[in-house]
């Protein structure tokens, strides 16, 4: 568990180095948070190799993405990434033209 934080923690402070000064820092997020952050900064290759370090499991991190790439309100982008592979989590990607349904999705996903 310690060794894991510590792996963490320099992983972060790399990140950090990796993304210069205009980022805020990772430093001292969990790691959900990590990825979380790694996807809002557009680092999917990161987010992937993060995932596998620590192995955390397709669902964690599906459910992870989705909630960032929804807060972050990039539908394009969700789009495409939900139909690279079948979702491990069991949901269903709709795209009506209605802007009451955006609206109701933005509002029942709490950010991170």
């Amino acid at each position: 568990m310690l060794e894991d934080s510590i792996r963490l923690l320099k992983l972060q402070e790399t990140y950090d180095k990796d993304l210069g000064r205009g980022h805020e820092s990772y430093v001292g997020l969990t790691l959900n948070e990590t990825l979380h952050r790694l996807i809002l900064d557009g680092e999917t290759n990161k987010s992937a190799k993060l995932q596998s370090a620590f192995k955390v499991t397709d669902e964690t991190f599906w459910i992870v993405k989705l909630r960032t790439l929804v807060s972050a309100r990039r539908w394009d982008e969700l789009r495409t990434w939900s139909q690279t592979k079948k979702a491990p989590i069991g949901y269903e990607v709709r795209f009506p033209a209605s802007s009451i349904f955006l609206q109701n999705l933005i509002s029942d996903c709490s950010p991170l």
